[in-house]
């Protein structure tokens, strides 16, 4: 089953709103890989603005050249879940050494996302600073593949939410309210990090 394409996004992708952009490079490749493509017409009252002829074609090379570099990403990151499905003891040994490893007290949250399917690979409770990284508030790093960085963002809001009832904000100054947050640095290959911050479980 495709994901619809509406017209809406395509517009304002067009023209120059960067969410609808990423929004409609997702559904794009998913239904690349389903084969099957559909779309649904603007319904807006007024009407979306129709973009130019050129920003239309303009916003098809784009979405082309970044569907072509995050599917070249996405066969990376199958490569590397079949390496680590092939690792699996490794793993189960590797998490039960962290729970020596990881701060007390953050410990809680980190096995949460960890159970969850989340890849933690840095956090701090915010207290203690053992290392220079470690922060000022609660926060655990996660490692995300580029191509999955919105909707895996999404899934961990809509846990945080439906689980243990925290709806997540925009950053305020001083970080001190539960924030999930998404980063990618081209240099890093086909890997992102999500970041969540100010949320500890007792």
């Amino acid at each position: 089953m495709s994901t619809p394409i509406v017209v809406c996004a395509v517009y304002k992708a067009a023209r120059g709103d960067e969410a609808a952009f990423a929004s409609l490079v997702e559904a794009v490749i998913y239904n690349r890989q389903c084969g099957h493509f559909s779309t649904f017409a603007c319904e807006c009252d007024p009407p979306c603005v129709v973009p130019s002829e050129a920003e239309l074609e303009a916003l098809q090379t784009r979405v082309n050249a970044r569907v072509d570099v995050l599917e070249k990403g996405l066969k990376e990151a199958l490569e590397y879940e079949h390496l680590a499905t092939a690792k699996v003891e490794a793993k189960v040994e590797a998490k039960v050494e962290a729970k020596v490893e990881v701060n007390p007290g953050i410990r809680k949250i980190v096995e949460w996302l960890n159970d969850h399917g989340f890849n933690t690979c840095d956090s701090g409770d915010g207290k203690t600073h053992d290392f220079e990284c470690d922060q000022n508030v609660p926060y655990v790093h996660m490692q995300v593949p580029d191509y999955a960085m919105v909707s895996e963002s999404k899934r961990l809001a809509s846990l945080l939410r439906t689980k243990l009832h925290i709806e997540v904000q925009p950053m305020d100054e001083g970080c001190t309210v539960p924030v999930v947050e998404a980063r990618y640095n081209p240099a890093d290959g086909a890997w992102g990090t999500l970041t969540l911050w100010n949320v500890k479980l007792e």
